[in-house]
Order: structure tokens, then C-alpha cells, then sequence
């Protein structure tokens, strides 16, 4: 499953239940870059594009989640930058 966070803020921490992803595991972590995706109304059938429409963020390098609290600090931007991220997880 997908879903987009947007404006998350490079550097922070929010509980997976503050972003809606409670009970969650997190794959994949993705900073859109194509903002034409965020009108795209079927994530799932979105086609993903590294370096195209979206940027792979690296787990543990760039994101992580720690006791529920998810971690971002992507190296595609400065700590405090605003990013669009595209969320893969699994119920």
C-alpha cells in the first residue's frame, strides 16, 4: 500500500500514528519529485521511477522507524527542507 505525507519536515520525528500509519511496517520511503503526482488519485497503479518522478531514500541512511516514531533526514535536500514523500508500507 501507498501514501503520500506531504510537507514532511527533513530532520524530524513523527509517530507512525500521527502520519495515519498505525500498525504499520514501512518498506519503502520515496521524495517525489514529480509533483504531478500528487494529483494521481490511484497510488498503487502509479509507476515509480527512480531519479524520474521519485527519489529511493535508503532505510536507516535516510529514514528509519524507531518504537513507532518515524525518522526522516534525506540527503536529496538541507535539514529543514519541506519534502513531498511517498510512503510504501505494509498492514
Amino acid at each position: 500500500m501507498r501514501k503520500i505525507i506531504n510537507n514532511f519536515v527533513n530532520g524530524s520525528i513523527q509517530s507512525l500514528s500521527d502520519l495515519g500509519l498505525e500498525n504499520v511496517k514501512v518498506k519503502r520511503v520515496y521524495t517525489i519529485i514529480d509533483e504531478s503526482i500528487l494529483d494521481f488519485t490511484n497510488l498503487e497503479e502509479l509507476k515509480l521511477k527512480h531519479n524520474q518522478n521519485v527519489f529511493l531514500e535508503d532505510k536507516v541512511h535516510d529514514w528509519d522507524v524507531i518504537n513507532g516514531q518515524f525518522k526522516f533526514y534525506g540527503h536529496s535536500g538541507s535539514k529543514g527542507d519541506k519534502h513531498h514523500l511517498l510512503i510504501e508500507y505494509q498492514v
